[in-house]
Parts: C-alpha cells; structure tokens; sequence
C-alpha cells in the first residue's frame, strides 16, 4: 500500500522515469474508478484543470480523452468528443431561450432564510459527542431557557368540581396565572433525542453548507467547531469546497434547465461581466470605434461580437 507522503511527492513532481509516468497513470485510473469528480482530480493531481492533466496524461501515450478523461484508444479525442465538437460552447448558435424569472422563487428563498435563521437559534442548546465514528446529537432545553412548554388545562384534570376549582386556582397561584382561564403554559426542561450517524445533524450541515458556498472563510469556522484543528485538515476542508461548489453549481444549472450541467468533459467557455458589456456595446459602431481607440484588437472584436449573447431592455420592464 503506497503511504500518504510517498504519493504526494509522486504527484507533485515531474515525472523523471517512465515509472513515475505509468505509476500516475494507474493512480488516475483509480480515481477515476472511484467515481472522482474533474474538481476532485484536479485538487488530487495538483494541476490548474482535469484538462490540463488529461492532455498531460495524452501526451506521456496513455489512452485518455483529452477532452473528458475517458478512454479513447489511440486518438487524442474519445466517441463522444471529437474535436468538431469543441470549436463552440453547444447551442451557441441556436436562439437564446428566456428563463422564468427567479423572482418568482423569493418566498421559498425567504422560507429558506427563516429556517436557516431558526436553526441558528437552536445552535446554543445543540450538544454533540463523537463516538464509535458516529456523531450523537441531543437538544437540551433547560426551564429557564424558555423554549420548551407544557400545556396545562382545565378540563384535564379528572376531579369533582369544587375540588377542581380549588386545584385549578392552586395551580394557577403557583404559576401567577389568572385562575379565570381555563388553559396556560408552563416552561419545562426537555432533552430531545437528535439520532447519531456518520456525519453531524443536519441543522449543522445546513448551516455549513450555507456559510461555505456563500464565500465565506472556512478558517474561521473550523477553528471554532473542530476539536483539533490543523493545517491538513483545512487543506481537505478546501478540497470539499471545491466539490462541493461544483455539485451547488450543477444542482442550479438542472433547476434552471440546463441538460448540460452534469455532462462531463468540457464547459462552456465562462464569459465574464467586463466581456459581456463589451459584447452588448460592439453591437453600436461608436463604441466600436472607442474600443479601436482604446486598443482593442479586431479579432477580439469579432470574438466577442460572434457570442451574440441575449441582453433585457431597461426601457420595456
């Protein structure tokens, strides 16, 4: 079995003997068996994209695609992604198709805050223990906390009804209720059972997963929740980002219509804000002749024109 630093320095040098080159190879083979997403194996073989390492891999003579990693026998592009196919984003030349609208979804995002936003209230009675590889989750509620209750009523009580009455107004003295109502809530200690599994309460997940995606740094978060916090495990902590990015990204592109969003292989060139307003501007000659001026090369110029990317009119919302 090849040990943790051994494989490490396998995969972050060069490799200098054919061994090395095999050995990566067989590595990459694995991974690839074992399901590794294209951010998972870029993170694992440290290069800046799974493409980059599949045309690294191409050209050391292995069978992979150096478009989506798969096998391809002797050419640099397998079945199902020949070169044709890679000289535009698909669909680029079909007409763009207008989305619902996603302020049609502000209350369930609003729902979603309300929940998120309950659960950070729950946070301080949350206790957890990490035993035999599973997490166990109680919620404890002490009476001074407030938020648990027991209902007391009138009608519960089996008595006659003068002895009701006068344990009715007992009880009501005792909790400083009007003994004129007939029902009230009294605050109790409560522990609720959270279950125990591999992974933290979903409370915990969902707050996590909410803080992670929305940027914010995972640092500062893991010196607060982990028991031994260390530079190995943030570093896999970031891994997880990575993928995790990944999956929140095509989770949205099929909630927005996109049968491309789980494929695997090459994306859609990213276009950026700065490109996209070039690209709408380039539609008026002046600013064609300012963006001239400014230095922008014609065949940029035909680029971003030839993106023919849709854009809303102000004047007409």
């Amino acid at each position: 079995m090849i040990n943790e630093p051994t494989l490490s320095r396998t995969l972050v040098t060069m490799p200098k003997t054919p061994n090395d080159k095999i050995t990566r190879y067989l590595l990459f083979c694995v991974c690839r068996n074992e399901g590794y997403s294209e951010a998972q194996l870029a993170a694992r073989f440290e290069t800046d994209s799974a493409e980059e390492l599949y045309n690294v891999l191409n050209s050391e003579g292995f069978p992979v695609c150096v478009g989506c990693g798969h096998y391809s026998a002797n050419d640099r592009y397998c079945e199902d992604c020949p070169p044709r196919r890679r000289r535009l984003p698909r669909g680029s030349e079909d007409a763009a198709l207008e989305l619902p609208s996603a302020g049609e979804a502000v209350e369930l995002f609003k729902n979603t805050i309300e929940h998120l936003a309950r659960a950070v209230d729950e946070l301080p009675f949350i206790r957890q223990w990490l035993k035999d590889r599973r997490f166990v989750t109680e919620s404890v509620h002490s009476e001074e906390s407030g938020r648990s209750n027991m209902l007391l009523r009138k009608r519960d009580f089996d008595l006659p009804p003068r002895a009701l009455e006068a344990h009715w107004k007992k009880l009501c003295k005792w909790y400083g209720q009007n003994p004129v109502i007939d029902e009230f809530t009294v605050p109790i200690p409560l522990v609720r059972s959270g279950g125990a599994d591999w992974y933290p309460h979903d409370l915990l997940v969902q707050l996590v997963t909410a803080y992670a995606v929305t940027g914010k740094p995972l640092e500062d978060l893991m010196w607060v929740l982990h028991p031994d916090a260390n530079q190995d495990e943030l570093r896999k902590a970031k891994a997880k980002l990575v993928e995790l990015l990944l999956r929140a990204r095509q989770l949205t592109g099929i909630l927005r219509g996109s049968p491309e969003a789980t494929k695997s292989g090459r994306k859609a060139e990213s276009i950026t804000p700065i490109e996209q307003d070039h690209a709408r501007n380039l539609t008026d000659e002046e600013f064609r002749e300012e963006y001239k001026e400014m230095g922008m090369s014609e065949s940029e110029m035909r680029r971003l024109t030839k993106l023919r990317l849709p854009h809303a009119d102000p004047e007409s919302e």
